[in-house]
């Protein structure tokens, strides 16, 4: 029966255990590479992004001192002068330092270069650390149209690692291919084939740029029917808002004829009433009245020649047809205005009869006035005795009239009256002519 082993023993096995252990992770290790590199390079070739299309393997981009260089698995320049670059994953992607390295610098130069663009090419069934997956979706929420995440089927990918190791065989092939043999015959097969790939780069070349060409086209286009879009609602939206304001600026004309038809019916009506009844309105209230009218039908008559000028504009009618179509509706307006001018004219007109009648009324009540104070004043005289009564009777009828018209005259008063009573009707004859 074995014995217990003893320390030494046990330290044996466990260093043995522990190479075979580091040789397994190493094998495996040099595996997974292998794989990646068959993924990458077949992946690559599935999706064009070969030498021919521009494409270069393993390129360093510079980023910044404390993050270092970044190494990217294929990159090119495009034709705004970013930089394309991809990343292929074919196993799974831990949570660490490296990798979130790789992510912050791919961020640095998508934020340093507006025109790069970027990918992360992942196998679908590859186990993906969910921090690494959380960094990843913010980096393309960060950078919309610029990063995305490509997801690769089982089976394209499998499809892929086998393109890729047929790709190392035939490179091992050309390897292990003896100088000398058929020299001639194989420089002749890599000047056509170099020539092939350049004429396929070319042709990318110019596919990519017509398709770049097309999509500017495309987005131009694009931005052009938004901007007509955007200028037909801004038209529309000008439309409507003169549309409301020409609405408006209508209701308060109606409004505004309205109230002046109602007005000037109601002081018509009142100044009829006031003559049935033998009633007057002062001549100030009548002629303040017909000042408010005047006003207010200037007004109307002004809005609706502006009212008039909008609707032919609109319409289309300019020069003399527009001329002839406003005078015709000015026309129109003045036969719908008619019965409202007629009773501002009727209101006019007893202003002025009103002023008239007043003025007289406060000239026979000055001459009253005049008269009676030269009345007092020849009593005063013919009491103080310095005039005869004869006298003052003399002076009243030349002064007022107020004897009878038969009633004799002192003597040498008669003449004297004449010349004073011709003077007094000519001069009430000038101010009849002045309208005082």
């Amino acid at each position: 029966m074995p014995g217990i082993p003893s320390d030494d023993e046990r330290r044996r096995r466990e260093a043995a255990e522990r190479l075979r252990q580091a040789r397994a992770d190493l094998e495996r290790g040099r595996g997974y590479n292998r794989q990646g590199v068959e993924f990458h390079e077949g992946m690559a070739q599935i999706r064009g992004e070969t030498r021919e299309n521009g494409w270069r393997n393993e390129v360093v981009t510079r980023t910044t001192r404390e993050l270092g260089d970044r190494r990217h698995d294929t990159a090119r320049l495009n034709s705004e002068g970013g930089k394309d670059f991809r990343e292929y994953k074919s196993g799974q992607i831990r949570d660490d330092r490296f990798t979130r390295d790789e992510i912050a610098k791919d961020r640095h130069i998508l934020a340093h270069d507006p025109h790069a663009q970027g990918q992360w090419i992942i196998r679908a069934d590859a186990r993906v650390d969910p921090g690494v997956q959380r960094e990843l979706e913010r980096l393309a929420r960060d950078f919309p149209g610029r990063f995305s995440i490509v997801q690769v089927t089982p089976v394209r990918a499998r499809r892929a690692i086998e393109l890729g190791q047929a790709l190392s065989r035939e490179r091992q092939s050309r390897q292990l291919e003896l100088p000398g043999v058929n020299a001639a015959k194989l420089r002749e097969k890599a000047r056509r084939e170099q020539e092939a790939r350049e004429k396929a780069r070319v042709r990318a070349e110019r596919a990519r740029v017509r398709v770049h060409q097309l999509g500017r086209y495309l987005q131009r286009g694009r931005e052009g029917r938004a901007e007509a879009v955007r200028a037909r609602e801004l038209e529309q939206q000008r439309q409507a808002r003169e549309r409301t304001e020409r609405e408006r600026k209508a209701r308060e004309l109606e409004t505004k004829k309205k109230d002046l038809a109602r007005v000037v019916g109601e002081n018509t009506k009142a100044i009829a009433r006031a003559r049935d009844e033998g009633k007057v309105f002062p001549a100030r209230e009548l002629r303040e009245a017909h000042e408010n009218v005047t006003r207010a039908l200037h007004d109307v008559q002004e809005k609706q020649k502006a009212q008039t000028r909008e609707m032919l504009a609109d319409a289309g009618f300019t020069g003399e047809q527009g001329r002839i179509m406003a005078e015709h509706l000015a026309e129109r307006q003045a036969r719908q205005r008619e019965s409202v001018v007629l009773g501002i004219e009727a209101i006019g007109k007893e202003a002025t009869v009103r002023e008239a009648a007043e003025h007289e009324d406060r000239r026979d009540a000055e001459w009253k006035a005049q008269q009676r104070a030269r009345e007092l004043r020849a009593r005063q005289l013919v009491r103080e005795g310095r005039i005869s009564p004869e006298l003052a009777r003399g002076l009243e009828a030349v002064h007022g009239g107020l004897v009878r018209h038969d009633a004799p005259l002192p003597p040498g008063m008669s003449e004297f009256a004449e010349r004073r009573g011709a003077r007094e009707r000519e001069a009430r004859g000038r101010a009849r002519e002045r309208g005082d």
